[in-house]
């Protein structure tokens, strides 16, 4: 029970400045694109690498609040490290790089860079000398009951959503694997195709052409079965995919293929060894 009282107030920072962060993302990338993107990791208004940052602040240098270099040094360092760990874990896990600094100058493998380091240095000590008194403050007011309920729904509401955005995740990379085997087997019976459009011209245009309609007929119904998968893939509306590639542009969960190269290829391929 004490351990529990110990860490009530620090579940609702996580809380509070999980959400201060999504909003602090929404303003920056509105100021930037011109427009909303619903910006973090999961579905709702919630940055939990915000969350963490701040309380990892908080526990490590609010003791040393009154020393504006250490705290801004401790701030720098802490921040750096945790996006740093947070990138290179969600990398490793989902496969795809979620932010990318590679193009900032004194970037750390695109994960970090010291022009966002220094801005996330500067908002802690912002946070930890003037908004955090305030938020305890806050906390302190809401009767513990209530407080308790306010964090389990806030709890049950956070899990859901991150294991909805695994499962959308995993759903999403499911669609990219097909979109390349479908791909691939259009490359496959292009290259088929062609090379055997160029093997029969070399003994005669006219032979070509007598053979062209067979070679044709023997793949297009599989190409048909292909189009048709591969149409109804790009048609199919995925608000997840759309709203992770808007808020991580650097994630590659988009379509990247597209039937109508494949067809243009077939043709330029029987046009190009008809000659």
């Amino acid at each position: 029970m004490d351990i529990l009282n110990i860490c009530y107030p620090y579940l609702y920072y996580f809380v509070i400045y999980s959400i201060f962060g999504w909003c602090a993302e929404v303003i920056f990338c509105t100021l930037t694109t011109g427009k909303f993107t619903n910006r973090g990791f999961l579905n709702g208004p919630v940055c939990p690498i915000y969350g963490f940052g701040v309380l990892i602040v908080i526990l490590s240098l609010m003791p040393l609040k009154e020393n504006l270099f250490i705290l801004f040094l401790g701030s720098f360092i802490l921040t750096s490290v945790l996006e740093f760990i947070t990138g290179f874990v969600l990398e490793k896990i989902f496969h795809e790089k979620w932010w990318d600094y590679s193009k900032e100058p004194f970037n750390i493998k695109g994960y970090v860079c010291i022009r966002f380091s220094i801005m996330w240095a500067l908002a802690c000590i912002l946070i930890v000398r003037v908004v955090h008194p305030l938020i305890e403050k806050l906390v302190m007011i809401i009767p513990v009951k209530l407080g308790w309920i306010i964090l389990i729904i806030s709890g049950v509401c956070f899990i859901s959503d991150l294991i909805c955005t695994i499962v959308q995740i995993k759903n999403i990379r499911t669609e990219l694997r097909l979109f390349e085997q479908i791909s691939l087997r259009m490359r496959n019976i292009s290259d088929h195709m062609g090379e055997k459009l160029a093997d029969l011209a070399i003994d005669g245009k006219e032979n070509a052409e007598k053979h062209k309609k067979s070679f044709e007929e023997s793949h297009n119904k599989e190409l048909e079965e292909l189009k048709e998968k591969y149409q109804n893939l790009i048609d199919k509306k995925n608000s997840s995919r759309k709203r992770l590639h808007m808020a991580f542009p650097h994630l590659k969960l988009e379509e990247k293929y597209r039937f109508q190269e494949f067809s243009e290829k077939l043709k330029n391929a029987y046009h190009k060894h008809k000659k």
